[in-house]
Order: C-alpha cells, then sequence, then structure tokens
C-alpha cells in the first residue's frame, strides 16, 4: 500500500475518532461496517472496541 493511501486512512479514522464523528459511530453497532466510496480508493469503516477502524479494500481486477 503506498503511502498516499496510508495518509487517508490516517486522516478518515482521525476524523472519525473526533468529536464530529462520533456522531457517525453512534448509529453503527459493533462490528458493523459501511463503505466510502472515493475517487482514488475504497473504504471499509468499521465500529471496533467503540472506535472506527478504517482499511483499504481491495478489488480484485481479472
Amino acid at each position: 500500500m503506498s503511502s498516499k493511501f496510508e495518509e487517508v486512512i490516517s486522516k478518515y479514522e482521525k476524523k472519525l475518532n473526533s468529536v464530529p464523528g462520533n456522531s457517525v459511530l453512534e448509529y453503527l453497532a459493533e462490528g458493523e461496517s459501511f463503505l466510502i466510496d472515493t475517487s482514488d480508493c475504497l473504504l471499509r469503516v468499521t465500529k471496533r472496541n467503540g472506535r472506527a477502524e478504517v482499511a483499504m479494500v481491495e478489488i480484485p481486477v481479472p
């Protein structure tokens, strides 16, 4: 994974785990996730231990 994607993931985690992001997390059950489709990548956000974990979803190219 390139540093560009690591930076994007880090920024989303910081935002979602801050005070404004808590309003998103309060509607998720523990272990529940949703996808964010950006212009560069697809991200999966999962609520674990009350916090957002963000990971890039790799889509296989045939």
